[in-house]
């Protein structure tokens, strides 16, 4: 009787034991949760960012304030509506590293130079640029990197690189006239050569999509199609650097398959 019960109690507090770990880990998984950034809603803003332009007539203002001043207002509800969420989070806390710190004295080395700054207009609008960039850098050091995040990070990126070269192509091909352009064809960005980093930027990442193991045979054929759009695109806005940022690309891609598939086949 004496040994029955003795192992009817082990049993009993390996059971607690077990549930408490379970809990643990359960509340460890929903304060991580509350904490990370939700990734869509981050990464949306480049898309969006690539639809803004000068769509009326007269315009408003030029298509790079209008991208701008469309950045900070989604960034800041962004902001406000995550810290809002988070504020009564009992693991909240932060987290400092050397690039951390580095980053966030150089945004407040901008913030004070507005003290000697000999022209303040030019100041309040670099900064409200350098303001959109700390604001998405901090809600992005909050997403959690895994596969599934990667992905939609890479579609957002390509829908944003697809929304540019579809207008350009619009404006190339049959004189879509209705956003003004200084260099054309520029898409929503009022210049063939802004127009184009977007595309060197976003083009590879639609070759990222394909080349995953789970994917349909539709999201293949439209990833290929989008990446046709962006390079048709690179090649109508007859700029040279982007051509040669497109031409290093391919170039630096056969340079890594071809050490990916050597380091490959000595394991």
């Amino acid at each position: 009787m004496g040994k029955k019960s003795r192992n009817k109690k082990i049993n009993h507090l390996t059971t607690r034991a077990l549930s408490s770990q379970q809990v643990t880990e359960n509340d460890i998984q929903y304060h991580s949760k509350n904490q990370e950034a939700p990734v869509f809603w981050v990464t949306v803003i480049i898309p969006i960012a690539c639809l803004v332009g000068a769509w009326t007539n007269p315009p408003v203002a030029t298509p790079m304030e209008l991208k701008s001043f469309a950045t900070q207002i989604y960034l800041s509800f962004l902001l406000l509506i995550w810290f809002l969420y988070n504020q009564n989070s009992k693991d909240a806390h932060f987290k400092f590293s050397s690039s951390r710190i580095a980053f966030g004295c150089l945004f407040l080395l901008g913030t004070v130079s507005v003290f000697w700054a000999t022209n303040p207009d030019f100041w309040v609008y670099k900064w409200n640029k350098w303001y959109a960039g700390f604001a998405i850098f901090l809600l992005a050091l909050h997403i959690n990197l895994n596969e599934r995040n990667l992905r939609k990070i890479a579609s957002l990126l390509t829908l944003a690189g697809l929304i540019t070269a579809i207008v350009g192509i619009l404006q190339y091909l049959f004189g879509f006239d209705q956003i003004p352009q200084s260099a054309f064809p520029s898409s929503t960005f009022g210049n063939a050569n802004m127009a184009g980093q977007v595309i060197v930027l976003t083009s590879l990442f639609p070759l990222f999509l394909i080349f995953l193991e789970e994917k349909t045979k539709t999201s293949t054929w439209f990833y290929a199609f989008s990446c046709s759009l962006m390079f048709t695109f690179a090649f109508y806005t007859r700029t040279r650097a982007v051509w040669i940022a497109c031409t290093l690309e391919f170039i630096l891609l056969i340079i890594f398959f071809a050490l990916d598939k050597s380091n490959r086949s000595q394991r």
